[in-house]
């Protein structure tokens, strides 16, 4: 092999890799995209909720100490409308 086959090859190799890194960061931020899109959902849920009459999850609203508990307690209230 010469030294241009080997350069040739290893620039390969290189940009092979490149776009293997660039697929996994693409998911990685698809995966992001979509969690976004389900934060917003639930917030324009939580807002719905909010300037309506109902109150029957205000107490899981108020209960809520995480972000997670939360995305939970709106999940249930998505539930029961």
């Amino acid at each position: 092999m010469t030294a241009q086959e080997l350069a040739t090859t290893l620039e390969l190799r290189v940009l092979e890799q490149i776009v293997l890194d660039s697929g996994e960061l693409c998911k990685q931020q698809a995966e992001q995209i979509e969690a976004l899109k389900a934060d917003a959902e639930r917030f324009t849920t939580l807002a719905e909720y909010l300037v309506s009459d109902r109150t029957e999850c205000d107490d899981a609203i108020v209960d809520a100490r995480t972000v997670e508990q939360l995305r939970a307690a709106i999940d249930a209230m998505k539930g029961k409308s």
